[in-house]
C-alpha cells in the first residue's frame, strides 16, 4: 500500500518521521498518518512534498517492492542509495555510472 511504500523508502533512507514532515512542511501526525494507511486521499502536492524530503520520486511510492522481499538489508539498502544518487544526475552522469559500473564488473553484466 502507498503508506507502508512510503514509511519503507523514509526508514531506508534513514530519516525519521518528524524531520522528513518537517521538510515537507506537513505535521509528524499527519505523515504518521498516512504512513499507517489511515489517509489514503492524499494530493499530489503532499506525495511531492514528502518525496522530495525523502529523496524519491513519487513514483517509486507506487513501484512494486520486489526488494522489500529481500531478506538481506543490506542490499536494499545499498540499491536505494544508488538509486537516489542516480535520481539527482544528469543523464550524462547516468551514463557515466553505467560505463563505470559495467567496466568494474564486466563479468557480472554479461547477458
Amino acid at each position: 500500500m502507498l503508506g507502508d511504500n512510503i514509511k519503507r523508502l523514509r526508514l531506508n533512507s534513514g530519516l525519521g518521521l518528524n524531520e522528513v514532515a518537517r521538510r515537507a512542511n506537513i505535521t509528524g501526525g499527519y505523515l504518521s498518518s498516512i504512513e499507517n494507511n489511515k489517509r489514503t486521499n492524499v494530493g499530489i502536492e503532499i506525495l511531492e512534498a514528502i518525496a522530495n524530503a525523502i529523496g524519491v520520486s513519487v513514483g517509486d511510492f507506487y513501484l512494486d517492492d520486489k526488494l522489500s522481499n529481500n531478506t538481506d538489508d543490506k542490499v536494499d539498502s545499498d540499491i536505494m542509495r544508488i538509486e537516489r544518487a542516480r535520481n539527482k544526475m544528469p543523464e550524462e552522469e547516468k551514463d557515466n555510472m553505467m560505463k563505470v559500473l559495467e567496466a568494474a564488473f564486466a563479468k557480472y553484466f554479461k547477458d
